[in-house]
């Protein structure tokens, strides 16, 4: 019986990020549809080490609030550890990211990176998701990576020069990135759907096991931490009579400032918390696992966010999605604008929250994206069976 290849993941699986998990999950869950045997790779950069039970994840947790990392933050992973011990396939081996020529990764037939902003030079600094030192006689492809960038700082151009011709393909998740990317690999760059939409809405209900239950409620999830994309919520509130459902990690901060600190924006903290006392309809969801955020997606009517995941699962589960991008989250911009343009998207980006920014439904193409899909699952199964 044919086991299909054994491929090794880079990606960012290990965290708690909504988006990072969950298409990470998707990548694995589609390489096993096609019979293949996906591991995620597990670096030692990395302070946690998913497999080794609870007594690390305390560890992990004492770890980041030592190092200023916010307590939901901390709390979040322990929330999403379970489901991702249950539902990622890790390697036994943790790898060394500026040694990954160990003799270990031989047991992989290729090595796969991406998708998310693993190839964005704020991150790839160290090159470890270049694949840079790995053994040549495995193969090597890209699917849906990302730059989120305009340009490739000079002092990384190398890097990347050197890195990128040895993959045997490479696709990407955004248009701009397969522009960035081009004058680095002397093949053609294929530009794909996030793996999250090579799923179902049926498949991702099945795996993550949701339960629907319809409830008239508007999902917000919001990535800024600026005061200023909070209080546009406001008037929104003001206007509906539904339920709002607000995913965030942001920490309202009351401390006095004192000196030069900004007391504007003290004040507006202070507006922030006396609307959310007095607005019994917001219910805040700091610590909710990736599980409940998508159950909440598919049993919502409405998404409002500033995440391209979000507006992700939206599109799976045909929601009515309106994005706003934050000044501070101008990168993702292009993203959207590309995604909008292959679909058909209409009536997705919002300028503000106010009372009826969902009048009017937003919409993509079906035919489009479908075809989109279909095209990049043909060129994923291509390079599989080639490498």
């Amino acid at each position: 019986m044919d086991m299909g290849k054994k491929i090794g993941v880079f990606t960012w699986w290990d965290n708690a990020n909504y988006g990072g998990f969950l298409q990470a999950l998707a990548t694995q869950e589609y390489l096993k549809k096609l019979g293949h045997q996906p591991e995620f790779i597990r670096l030692t950069d990395k302070f946690l080490y998913y497999r080794k039970g609870r007594k690390e994840w305390l560890k992990f947790v004492l770890y980041q609030i030592l190092f200023g990392f916010p307590l939901q933050t901390c709390l979040r992973y322990l929330n999403t550890h379970q489901i991702i011990s249950r539902l990622l396939n890790a390697s036994p081996f943790a790898f060394a990211h500026n040694n990954l020529k160990q003799k270990e990764l031989a047991r992989y037939d290729l090595l796969l990176c991406g998708s998310d902003q693993i190839w964005n030079p704020l991150y790839c600094k160290q090159g470890e998701y270049l694949l840079n030192d790995t053994p040549e006689e495995i193969p090597k492809i890209s699917y849906a990576s990302s730059v989120a960038v305009k340009n490739i700082p000079l002092d990384l151009q190398q890097l990347y020069k050197n890195a990128l011709p040895k993959f045997k393909a490479i696709s990407v998740r955004e248009k701009a990135g397969a522009d960035v990317l081009s004058v680095f690999f002397p093949k053609s760059i294929e530009w794909v759907v996030d793996p999250t939409l090579l799923l179902t809405a049926k498949e991702w209900k099945n795996i993550l096991q949701i339960k629907e239950k319809k409830s008239d409620h508007i999902v917000v999830y919001l990535l800024s931490e600026n005061v200023d994309t909070f209080l546009k919520l406001i008037p929104l509130v003001k206007h509906t009579r539904k339920k709002i459902h607000l995913y965030t990690e942001h920490s309202v901060r009351l401390k006095i400032p004192g000196g030069n600190k900004n007391w504007n924006c003290f004040i507006k903290n202070i507006k922030w918390c006396l609307f959310l006392l007095f607005s019994p309809r917001v219910k805040i969801l700091k610590y909710a696992s990736a599980k409940k955020f998508v159950t909440d997606i598919c049993n919502a009517s409405m998404v409002l966010s500033d995440s391209f995941h979000a507006m992700m699962f939206s599109v799976i589960f045909e929601k009515n999605i309106k994005i706003f991008i934050p000044p501070e989250r101008e990168n993702m911009k292009s993203r959207i604008k590309d995604f909008c343009e292959q679909t058909d998207g209409k009536n997705i980006v919002v300028t503000d929250f106010s009372g009826d920014v969902f009048d009017i439904p937003g919409s993509f193409s079906k035919e489009k994206m479908e075809k989109w899909k279909q095209m990049s699952s043909e060129w994923l199964k291509l390079q599989l069976e080639e490498s």
